[in-house]
């Protein structure tokens, strides 16, 4: 069961914005590379990238699960195409394609997942409620 935050976790708006991205699991260089990278080293005033390092350190991320990071790097055609290459069914939703080829062959998938640096939120869910909202703006009517 999840504890609620106290004050030690308090963090900036920027990086309790930065924590609800990873909600769902996501790999840091979909975040903090390119443009959105730039973006973030501007608003957060440091590289995103040791934020998320910090965020991790302070328990607000885990590393995602070799399902879950199979589940960020792989579209639909390329779950696909690796079960048909090994002469599996490929039919039905994103989650059943990943059980399906992890089934089929853990070693690889885990290897492949291995290389990745995807995280998803440990708490954030209780530290975004337990602040404001992380945009500053009310989640009531509209006037």
């Amino acid at each position: 069961m999840l504890e609620p935050c106290h004050d030690e976790c308090q963090l900036p708006r920027a990086q309790r914005f930065l924590l609800s991205l990873f909600l769902k699991p996501r790999a840091v260089e979909t975040i903090t590379g390119g443009y959105w990278g730039e973006q973030w080293h501007a608003k957060l005033g440091e590289d995103p990238t040791e934020v998320v390092s910090r965020l991790a350190l302070l328990g607000h991320l885990r590393a995602a699960t070799t399902s879950e990071t199979l589940m960020v790097i792989h579209t639909v055609d390329s779950l696909k195409t690796a079960l048909r290459e090994r002469g599996l069914k490929s039919s039905g939703r994103k989650s059943e394609l990943v059980s399906r080829l992890m089934d089929a062959d853990l070693g690889h998938c885990e290897m492949e997942a291995r290389g990745r640096n995807s995280w998803r939120a440990r708490q954030a869910e209780l530290l975004l409620l337990s602040n404001t909202p992380a945009s500053g703006r009310s989640r009531g009517k509209r006037r």
